[in-house]
């Protein structure tokens, strides 16, 4: 009766999420230990990876790199992504948040990415209505006036808007609250 006792607490109180964690956590502390402390330092793979590199898909043609912002810590960061580069960022628990690079909005002709940290409320670039809500403007070129709340996209290519809600509140739940439509512009 204990065992099963136990192997029922075991269970019931098991988190998928830890083995995830934990080899996170291994490897920033790892990035930490050469000296990757800084949003000025990133990991190199220096030469190219080869049978050596613990990594499942690397191949020998391709430069790696790798970091770990801390936001918290650092605040807002500037990222640039140089040309002809091929970036996926993704968060601590690699979910993926965006592309830079050839897959990103620069199309491989080198950017800056703003990354923010969680609950900033800081200055930002983007323009607020009266209201104190924001206008965001997608298209291949920015609407006049509008240079500081446009997302550029890539001509002639489709595109589409993932919306994440960390932490919604009352409203969403009770669904008094409700993200608008889209409206096409001239």
């Amino acid at each position: 009766m204990k065992v099963v006792g136990r192997a029922t607490y075991s269970y019931e109180h098991w988190d998928a999420g830890r083995p995830l964690y934990a080899s996170m956590v291994a490897l920033r502390r790892g990035l930490r230990s050469i000296g990757v402390s800084s949003p000025a330092v990133i990991a190199l793979w220096d030469p190219s990876a080869d049978s050596r590199a613990l990594k499942l898909t690397a191949n020998t043609e391709t430069p790696y790199g790798m970091t770990f912002l801390d936001l918290k810590a650092w605040g807002p960061t500037v990222i640039e992504s140089p040309p002809g580069s091929l970036c996926v960022v993704d968060d601590f628990w690699q979910r993926y948040v965006t592309d830079m690079g050839i897959a990103g909005p620069d199309q491989g002709q080198g950017g800056k990415y703003l990354y923010l940290p969680p609950g900033y409320d800081g200055e930002v670039s983007l323009q607020a209505n009266p209201d104190g809500s924001h206008d965001l403007y997608f298209g291949p070129a920015a609407p006049d006036g509008h240079d500081a709340n446009w997302v550029q996209t890539i001509p002639g290519k489709s595109w589409f808007v993932i919306f994440r809600l960390f932490g919604p509140l009352q409203p969403w739940f009770d669904q008094t609250w409700t993200l608008n439509e889209f409206e096409p512009i001239d």
